[in-house]
């Protein structure tokens, strides 16, 4: 599984959080870490797409809610075409989960109000289902990791 991680600017921004902290950038190798995550739920999740989005952390707290999610990692058909992009976070089921910094499961996104089919435009990919967890530092949504179109998995509402 071949994962598409943002440029190093991205990256960087995206550590601004933790420099706030103390931090020193040497100590954190954010694209192995990002790519380990997206290789544990998919070990987890069997999905054929998948992606972490995170917030600009130099915003505050009420400026994140209105500003975007950035593709920091991401696999799957097309997901070369998202690393480096951005997305608005208040749209999408996508920006359901981070708004509302709770799961959501999509198993029909064609029957969901909340989906936003402009991604999927773009990466000439077709989602079928999509779940979605917020990522969370001491409480605050930072972002959120999706999985799309589970694998291995029977759709048992299907008549033949």
């Amino acid at each position: 599984m071949r994962i598409h991680v943002a440029r190093q600017e991205i990256l960087d921004k995206i550590l601004e959080r933790k420099r706030r902290e103390d931090y020193r950038p040497e100590e954190v190798d954010l694209k192995a870490m990002l790519q380990e995550i997206l290789l544990w739920a998919n070990r987890f999740v069997p999905s054929q797409s998948g992606s972490i989005l995170l917030d600009d952390p130099t915003l505050d707290a009420e400026q994140r809610k209105k500003g975007l999610l950035y593709f920091v990692a991401c696999f799957g058909t097309g997901s070369d075409s998202l690393a480096d992009t951005s997305m608005p976070s208040d749209v999408g089921i996508v920006g359901q989960t981070y708004t509302s910094g709770e799961p959501y499961i999509s198993r029909r996104v064609t029957e969901d109000d909340h989906f936003f089919p402009e991604i999927d435009e773009k990466t000439k990919f077709k989602t079928r289902s999509i779940i979605c967890a917020p990522v969370k530092i001491k409480g605050s949504t930072i972002g959120v990791i999706e999985l799309i179109n589970r694998e291995g998995r029977i759709d048992t509402t299907r008549t033949t």
